[in-house]
């Protein structure tokens, strides 16, 4: 009897383990996803920097007014984000983490 049962609690701590680790890989796989996104709003951020260095300095009045309270939008907005992004890497790899270890200790 304990054969059965010792093979169903392997059964069961096997499914366990690979659940753990299937999860793990998703948010792994979530968290290259959300890089990459990041990468192309980098190079976004970049090329506003850019383009803002070579042309902001011809504006002039209301033009510039208004630019520069678009650009402060977009400063404190871009700011935001980046704030966000390491929160949620960080919560990530902690889940990640944790999700490992659960997956290890069912070793």
């Amino acid at each position: 009897m304990d054969t059965i049962e010792d093979f169903f609690e392997d059964l069961e701590r096997k499914r366990k383990q690979a659940e753990y680790n299937r999860d793990a890989d998703e948010l792994e796989a979530y968290l290259a996803a959300v890089n990459r996104a990041m990468g192309t709003f980098d190079d976004g951020v970049f090329h506003f920097h850019k383009l803002h260095q070579q042309y902001a300095d011809e504006w002039t009045g209301q033009t510039k007014i208004a630019y520069e309270s678009i650009r402060d939008d977009i400063r404190v907005t871009y700011n935001h984000i980046y704030d966000m992004k390491d929160e949620l890497f960080q919560e990530l790899r902690n889940e990640i983490g944790r999700l490992r270890e659960l997956a290890a200790g069912l070793a």
